[in-house]
């Protein structure tokens, strides 16, 4: 008896490990891995360029020449840390590159790729994902005005949730855009500051922009959305065909959530 329940878990052990690897296995068969271009890589708030580490490793393999950005993220403005700080290496990959460059970001480092391009419309990127992206400001920033041990910085105060702040007032994308988002958040704290399934940081409905692309999410927490394979896997896949991969079963369902 104890036999046949040892069996019984090892082999449905087995088959979610198989189940869960299979959608990364047919993600990864439907990627070119010869990437062609160049692939510039944006941090996010009280980070710099070594968390994108594991983007930067995995878009080199694919055969993509890789830019890094790092920048201040705390010490200033967002539109100082655009005009002093990233516009210099940006324009210098531009004038460069034999094509326009794509962007991989995560959290805030979306944001300063839109205001980026909203001040320098004479220029287009190639295709851009953004990973848990603020883009409607965040009630994380607003709960936590005020308090003591949580002195923001300048560009935090600009990432409110109010449809009076700053993010809030930036112009439309018009370049090719794809969103993955999280929904992973299991703390029970800023999940009830958070409206609807977020990310412990940024809830999906905040990452949404009316003129992306596509969009998915994953059952991931915010800090985790730079190092998931899936998540990278996905963010290349739009990079080569302006589109999320969906798994497609018999019936025709798609098991990418939206």
């Amino acid at each position: 008896m104890i036999k046949a329940i040892f069996v019984f878990f090892s082999l449905a052990f087995i088959f979610s490990c198989q189940s869960k690897s299979r959608p990364i296995e047919e993600l990864a068969n439907n990627l070119v891995n010869d990437g062609d271009g160049t692939v510039i890589l944006l941090h996010g708030l009280w980070r710099d360029s070594s968390a994108m580490r594991p983007v930067e490793r995995y878009y080199r393999k694919l055969g993509y020449t890789v830019v890094n950005v790092s920048y201040p993220s705390t010490k200033f403005d967002i539109p100082t840390l655009v005009t002093d700080y990233l516009a210099p290496q940006i324009d210098d990959v531009i004038d460069n590159a034999q094509s326009p460059p794509h962007f991989v970001t995560h959290s805030m480092g979306g944001i300063l790729v839109r205001y980026y391009f909203q001040i320098n419309d004479d220029k287009k990127p190639g295709r851009v994902v953004m990973l848990a992206p603020p883009n409607r400001g965040s009630e994380i920033v607003d709960s936590t005005s005020g308090l003591p041990f949580a002195e923001p910085s300048p560009a935090t105060i600009q990432l409110s949730a109010k449809k009076t702040s700053w993010v809030n007032q930036l112009d439309p994308v018009d370049f090719e855009l794809g969103i993955i988002a999280g929904d992973g958040n299991n703390n029970l704290i800023t999940d009830s500051i958070l409206p609807g399934p977020d990310d412990g940081v940024v809830s999906v409905e905040s990452a949404r922009l009316d003129a992306m692309q596509d969009f998915i999410t994953v059952p991931l927490k915010h800090y985790l959305m730079r190092s998931n394979r899936y998540v990278l896997q996905q963010s290349a896949y739009f990079i080569q065909n302006g589109q999320f991969y969906r798994q497609v079963e018999h019936a025709g369902k798609d098991h990418t959530s939206e």
